[in-house]
């Protein structure tokens, strides 16, 4: 089943004979035995397409082309009746949406239904409402994500190609893993661990490659010296990769005063934020240290000061801060946060951030929110 979310402007709905709420979303019925109370307009939509398929009976076909000629096809039904075309438009467009998102590519061919592909074509723009998905995936394949319409006689052929990874025990083989706090390594002969080790280091507050260099190969030689020699290393990677190069990576998303110029090439955030919020960001925060946080909100920008304290260990305070606004921000919505809403926010995210920063440890030193709030 299909879980994305969807939310729908006006819940309503009433209890039935099974003590199921009976909801309606775009003229489908579906029954839902919780709501969920932080966020009532919530859809799930395994839920609705189970229902929006019962009478589904026009078939159409999605093909999404990835990398190396692989093409995965999807066969399914929409009602393709006027009167059901949003229903039929929502649908398609999660459909597509989880099938970019779960195995990727860089062309859907929407087979069989015109009217959606081309809408999906205006979704699929710089200017629409998916531009995050469509600059995502430019990024990710380095081209221009298409949206194709096709009869569904001309449905591209499968092409998916199983590769065998992994399953590789034998030999003398090291496992690294780099956190964000801390790195891991191990040695082992023939499946069996012969050392383990973990070091604290600080790859995202240090800018300097050599660090990260110096301390990923002195892991490495350290876990060599516990074995009679090397036949494989094994790295655990955080982000998406394509034919083995990495395109996106999750340790690169956060942004402080050390790492902007590293990303744009400049270390005024006024013209470094600019240049990353020409790839769609709403929201941008440059994190800087003692002295607070920069922000840019669509063409505003400011700066919110730091909180004073005496300091016991940085570790930690970043995690805190972006927990504390996420915390906060959550519950907003960006169409209507005003600057005034936002500054409190970072306000509040810098205290959080102070408290830790005067504390040892990092988990262990982050407040509560009592502490933060008095």
């Amino acid at each position: 089943m299909l879980y994305l979310y969807m939310r729908y402007k006006k819940p309503s709905g009433f209890l039935n004979d099974k003590e199921e709420f009976s909801m309606q979303y775009l003229g489908i019925e579906y029954n839902m035995k919780h709501t969920p109370k932080l966020d009532p307009q919530f859809v799930p939509f395994g839920v609705w397409r189970t229902a929006y398929l019962k009478d589904a009976k026009k078939p159409i076909a999605i093909a999404v082309e990835r990398d190396k000629g692989r093409v995965s096809v999807h066969h399914t039904c929409i009602h393709g009746t006027p009167e059901m075309a949003e229903a039929d438009y929502r649908y398609v467009e999660r459909y597509v949406k989880f099938l970019l998102w779960s195995i990727g590519g860089f062309r859907v061919s929407v087979c069989g239904c015109s009217e959606l592909a081309q809408r999906l074509k205006k979704a699929y723009d710089p200017k629409g409402e998916r531009h995050f998905d469509f600059t995502f995936f430019n990024q990710l394949y380095e081209r221009d994500l298409e949206i194709v319409d096709l009869p569904l006689e001309d449905c591209p052929a499968a092409n998916e190609v199983a590769e065998p990874i992994g399953g590789n025990l034998d030999g003398c083989r090291i496992g690294f893993d780099a956190g964000g706090s801390d790195r891991k390594v191990s040695a082992v002969i023939d499946g069996e661990a012969v050392f383990s080790e973990e070091v604290v280091w600080f790859p995202k507050t240090n800018a300097d490659p050599k660090y990260h260099y110096d301390g990923i190969l002195q892991a490495m030689k350290t876990a060599a010296s516990h074995m009679p020699r090397v036949d494989g290393i094994g790295v655990s990677s955080a982000g998406v990769y394509v034919d083995n190069r990495i395109m996106i990576a999750s340790l690169f998303l956060k942004v402080s005063d050390e790492e902007l110029p590293l990303l744009t090439g400049t270390t005024d955030c006024e013209s470094g934020t600019a240049q990353l919020a020409q790839s769609g960001i709403r929201l941008i925060f440059v994190t800087l240290g003692a002295n607070g946080v920069f922000y840019r909100f669509g063409e505003k920008t400011g700066h919110v000061a730091g909180v004073p304290c005496k300091v016991g260990d940085t570790n930690g305070a970043g995690d805190t801060f972006f927990g504390a606004a996420l915390s906060k921000l959550c519950k907003e919505e960006l169409d209507t946060l005003t600057v005034d809403k936002l500054e409190g926010i970072l306000a509040f995210a810098n205290k959080a951030a102070s408290i830790t920063t005067s504390r040892h440890g990092a988990i262990p030193a982050m407040p509560t929110l009592a502490e933060v709030e008095g």
